[in-house]
């Protein structure tokens, strides 16, 4: 293969897998547009995007990447030996092994990222051993028998890393020396984590053989029998509700056990003055920070130390009692408030998490909000699939699947709820939303607030802003139909973490609307769809200048209420004000059903035409590859055959899917934020849909 760019690199692998480019897209959340001007040459991806598209092709980052001089790779290589395999000399001269690999480190840094990074690692590996060679010489005098193990495990243990990461090193370009104290950072990096010191230390406090200390506890449950942090010194089941008990892990193990996670829970000072809570898991032994419901998992790293999703490092504080009073992160500190917090559910059911083969599947209730229920065999060939999917949530196969609803054949025939919430809770929609939104429009375009969707756009927002950045023809020309469908023509695209109109960069500004209204026109309005949240935004702005109304009260007064939905939660302030709500609605799930039959049935709800039949229409048609008016096309092809549907999708595993060929719907709400970034995968939904629920269609 003619390795010149990362263009023809990915047009290789991906006619390799026989993917189109929309396929490729549906795989990696990166849109078909910015897969487009990757193979065109028009931008340099960035590693995030880089690695989605690996990862959807099943190769590694390093089959996308490319050198820019072809002998480059030859060079690389001669300089990785040099850093990997000098350090070697250290054994007859002393102090080499550190010497030689910082110098050549300082030579070649600036040269190529790979040197930096592995120097890095290589020079704190090696100041680590040092250092541990010279407390093993005081262990050989101070400590009887253990001390001279310690001492004379050092120096091969040192050796055989060093020669395995030089052998990795130019086979593969990686390399891991575990045990590193990181005395050399990286400044992109002041987040690497701190690894643990002197682990072989740890077998010194090893007690006398031959007696078991292990002590179990009982995971957080509700029935209030016993203290949370009670042990028990015997495995088996909890005298006093029944479940499971949990082994301590010991004091001396690399992770930390449960029992200790506890010490940091508490209600915690956030930014901008809000509020946080973090709280540990007995199901996944991880400490998790609560914002607004949404879970974020914090990685242990060392002693009160730990990472958060960015990589960033959160440092807990203890008082001179030694208990938690705060932590830091980005040199921004915070206090604990109280450690009197309310425990989210950790296990999907708890009361069936040991047995999930105990689950029995039951016809969800009719409620008298026009959800009429049926049972599920009869309108699935294939039943057992469907209640195969929720013992396998049971068995926490697929985290964080807060509920799943299945509508077909105008029967809610599957309605299930995990992890604490039920059929009254309302849940976050993240961007899910933003199809809503587009009902609004629509609903606002019959009242004659706005003309049409072809009218231009920023004429509505002279009176809100005096000017616009980056004015031109192009810009005026956008119409409120470029905005519906994404074809807005600005550089906006979210799954680019380049673009000036992301959603991270966005958020940062004041104002959202006009940080989007803002940005330069880099391709033609009305052509090429880019998914951007300010545009979705900026609608919703449009109804309530359009309106004269809140866009709550105007979606209460001609959406919500025609449909009999009163339970729901909606601020929408398109602001910096907004950073931890994201200007979001909150619905229960049978709702969103209620909603997406609107939807299915052109704009009816029990024989009242909510939304205008020809509004539907032009929502789901394909004014592009991937979007409608604010909804998104998405397909799945199993075995050949491709099963088509109109999507609304927010952050976490919220989907809402109508499946018109088969009179289906499907919901899903859940808490796997950020799922690309922390597991490198989909939410579960996208890994449920076509595994289970799909093929029990036939």
């Amino acid at each position: 293969m003619d390795n010149q760019s990362i263009a023809k690199n990915l047009v290789y692998y991906r006619k390799r897998k026989g993917y189109s480019q929309a396929e490729l897209s549906e795989k990696t959340n990166v849109t078909t547009r910015t897969i487009q001007r990757i193979e065109n040459e028009e931008v340099n991806p960035h590693l995030k995007t880089i690695k989605l598209l690996a990862a959807a092709l099943d190769i590694s980052v390093d089959d996308l990447m490319v050198l820019d001089d072809p002998k480059e790779e030859t060079i690389q290589k001669k300089w990785l030996l040099l850093l990997h395999g000098t350090p070697l000399l250290g054994l007859t001269f002393p102090f080499f092994n550190i010497l030689i690999s910082l110098f050549i480190w300082i030579h070649k840094r600036e040269d190529n990222p790979i040197y930096d990074h592995h120097g890095q690692k290589i020079v704190n590996f090696h100041i680590t051993m040092t250092i541990l060679f010279a407390l093993a010489f005081v262990a050989l005098v101070t400590v009887q028998g253990y001390g001279f193990l310690f001492f004379i495990a050092v120096i091969p243990y040192t050796f055989i890393v060093t020669l395995i990461n030089t052998i990795w090193a130019l086979n593969s370009g990686k390399c891991f020396y575990p045990f590193a104290i990181p005395f050399l950072r990286s400044k992109k990096s002041a987040s690497t984590k701190v690894m643990l010191i002197l682990p072989l230390f740890l077998s010194i406090h090893f007690s006398v053989s031959g007696q078991d200390t292990s002590t179990y506890y009982c995971p957080p449950c509700h029935c209030q029998a016993h203290d949370i942090s009670e042990e028990f010194h015997e495995s088996g089941s909890c005298p006093y509700c029944g479940m499971s008990l949990l082994e301590n892990e010991c004091s001396y193990a690399s992770s930390i056990s449960y029992q200790q996670l506890l010490e940091y829970e508490g209600k915690f000072e956030y930014i901008s003055g809000s509020r946080l809570t973090i709280m540990a898991s007995p199901m996944d032994t991880t400490l998790y920070a609560i914002i607004e419901n949404a879970k974020y998992p914090l990685f242990h790293v060392a002693a009160d130390t730990f990472s958060n999703v960015q990589d960033i490092p959160v440092i807990f504080h203890r008082n001179d009692q030694g208990k938690i009073k705060g932590y830091t992160v980005d040199e921004q500190s915070y206090e604990l408030i109280t450690t009197d917090i309310e425990r989210l559910v950790m296990y999907p059911r708890k009361e069936l998490f040991d047995n999930p083969e105990r689950y029995t599947y039951q016809t969800p209730e009719e409620m008298n909000d026009g959800l009429k229920a049926g049972h599920i065999n009869s309108t699935f060939e294939q039943e057992e699939s469907i209640k195969e999917m929720v013992i396998s949530t049971i068995k926490g196969e697929y985290p964080d699947v807060h509920s799943i609803l299945i509508y077909k054949d105008n029967k809610l025939v599957l309605e299930e709820y995990f992890y604490g919430y039920d059929r009254n809770t309302t849940h976050q929609m993240r961007s899910a939303t933003k199809a809503f939104i587009g009902s609004l429009v629509g609903l606002a375009i019959e009242s004659g607030a706005i003309g049409s969707e072809q009218d231009r756009l920023l004429s509505y927002f002279e009176d809100e802003y005096e000017s616009f950045d980056h004015m031109s023809e192009q810009k005026k020309s956008i119409t409120i139909q470029d905005f519906l469908t994404y074809r807005h023509g600005l550089d906006c695209e979210n799954n680019n973490p380049e673009s000036a109109g992301n959603e991270v960069q966005m958020m940062n500004s004041n104002d959202w609307v006009k940080y989007t209204l803002d940005l330069p026109v880099v391709t033609q309005p009305g052509k090429t769809p880019s998914y951007c949240t300010g545009t979705a935004l900026t609608l919703g702005r449009l109804v309530e200048i359009a309106t004269n109304s809140t866009l709550e009260k105007f979606a209460f007064e001609h959406l919500f209420k025609p449909m009999g939905i009163s339970h729901h939660e909606w601020r929408f302030d398109p602001d910096y004000s907004s950073r931890q709500t994201f200007s979001q609605m909150y619905l229960q799930p049978r709702d969103m059903v209620k909603l997406a039959t609107m939807y299915m049935n052109e704009g009816i709800w029990l024989g009242k035409q909510i939304l205008p039949e020809k509004w539907v229409r032009k929502t789901f048609k394909n004014h592009s590859s991937d979007f409608g008016y604010l909804w998104e096309h998405k397909y799945f092809t199993i075995d050949g055959k491709q099963y088509n549907s109109y999507m609304a999708s927010g952050n976490g595993g919220q989907k809402i899917n109508i499946w018109p060929e088969y009179n289906m719907i499907t919901v899903f709400t859940g808490g796997n934020y950020n799922s690309y970034e922390l597991y490198g995968k989909s939410t579960p939904p996208n890994q449920m849909i076509p595994m289970y629920i799909l093929p029990a269609l036939n």
